[in-house]
């Protein structure tokens, strides 16, 4: 398999993605063909449905030496081949790539990393230093505005080294514990669904009150909502089974007050997604 560096980055970086992932979730025929056609679907939702249907008719390993020839571990501090496996892209957002680390032991935890995207097209020390910093900020900040809720967050370490993709340069990266795959989108799930889960577990009723609750404050006081953006909220089956909300991605606010164009579309979007957690909150 050719390389694609003729492609624009953008492009480029989500066909590397999806390509390349062993654990990407995959959508149904359903959600391919509606990806692909509604005019309401945006251009990386389209491409995400081609690539993905694609990628099952380009043999294994072809794909796995498109991946070896993509991916260097070596100059990261992952090069743990003996505890766990490199797995590719779990996760693609708006601001960074999420990579998954499978542990091969049973007592020791997988983990994700996720690679920062700056937002300006420099990789010098300084700049990686000072995003490093506006990130960990930003994490203790919201963590702080729940700390009602301790098992909410999970805890996130920064750092910064080396990407992980042949050709780019230093990175700031945070690491996470994986949360497994037992992970359902809040917004995603039929209100009734919720309704049941909460009547069979009523710690889940004030887990979800107290997160819409904090983060209309947030919202009123401050003229702030934090990403709401899909594949961030989730309702976690735990050990014994029994569901419990956690938030994955701490980051990125935005103000009502933003004046780029980009910002404000954006702001929008979330504001719908506060009234969908809103009214969640109060049916349940």
């Amino acid at each position: 398999m050719e390389s694609l560096n003729f492609l624009p980055k953008k492009i480029k970086s989500t066909c590397d993605a999806v390509l390349t992932s062993e654990v990407l979730p995959k959508k149904t025929s359903t959600e391919y063909i509606k990806n692909i056609f509604s005019q309401e679907s945006s251009n990386y939702l389209r491409l995400r449905a081609i690539l993905d249907i694609t990628k099952d008719i380009i043999p294994k390993k072809i794909l796995e030496k498109y991946k070896s020839s993509i991916y260097d571990n070596s100059k990261t501090p992952f090069n743990l081949t003996e505890k766990f496996d490199f797995k590719g892209v779990i996760g693609l957002g708006t601001e960074s790539i999420v990579y998954l680390l499978k542990s091969k032991e049973l007592e020791t935890p997988s983990y994700v990393f996720k690679v920062m995207l700056p937002t300006k097209h420099d990789n010098s020390i300084n700049t990686l230093t000072k995003l490093a910093k506006e990130k960990k900020q930003e994490y203790e900040d919201i963590s702080k505005r729940f700390i009602e809720e301790p098992d909410l967050i999970p805890k996130e370490n920064f750092i910064i080294t080396q990407d992980p993709k042949i050709g780019e340069m230093g990175a700031v990266i945070s690491i996470q514990e994986f949360m497994g795959y037992d992970l359902r989108d809040l917004f995603n799930i039929p209100i009734e669904k919720i309704q049941d889960m909460c009547k069979k577990n009523p710690h889940l009723i004030e887990e979800i009150k107290k997160f819409a609750q904090i983060n209309t404050k947030i919202y009123e006081k401050n003229g702030e909502i934090i990403d709401l953006g899909p594949n961030n909220a989730f309702i976690k089956l735990t050990q014994n089974k029994k569901p419990h909300l956690v938030f994955i991605d701490p980051h990125s606010k935005l103000s009502i007050n933003s004046k780029n164009s980009k910002q404000k579309k954006r702001f929008q979007y979330r504001e719908k997604r506060l009234k969908e957690l809103q009214h969640i909150a109060e049916n349940i």
